[in-house]
């Protein structure tokens, strides 16, 4: 299970300069109202692990290309930069640290 007080955590604690995903939500504007959003947040995260389902619209991201070196003409010259929503990094986080504390404990076995 997933905690209000990780998610809180992990609210109050985002870098407020990294770049928005397609939903348009901010790092700053989920730190800034993390003890509104707290509770909501913990059930969908929950949810989602209960049913095994991470909703379509979190797995959207913005990918843009970027010149590395050499001509620019070259497609193989560019590599791909993915932004994902905020929202879904935090998700992302929170199952790490699940996955992790269920390794640690021997309930699951850690996959290669």
């Amino acid at each position: 299970t997933i905690t209000e007080t990780e998610v809180f955590k992990l609210l109050t604690t985002l870098k407020t300069s990294k770049a928005t995903g397609h939903d348009r939500i901010s790092a700053k504007l989920l730190k800034d109202s993390a003890d509104v959003i707290t509770e909501t947040l913990t059930q969908i995260f929950n949810k989602s692990v209960l049913l095994g389902k991470f909703p379509d619209d979190m797995k959207v991201a913005i990918i843009s290309p970027i010149y590395k070196t050499g001509s620019k003409t070259e497609t193989t010259n560019y590599r791909s930069l993915s932004v994902l929503s905020v929202v879904a990094k935090i998700f992302e986080k929170m199952i790490s640290q699940l996955s992790n504390y269920l390794e640690t404990n021997g309930v699951i076995v850690k996959q290669h």
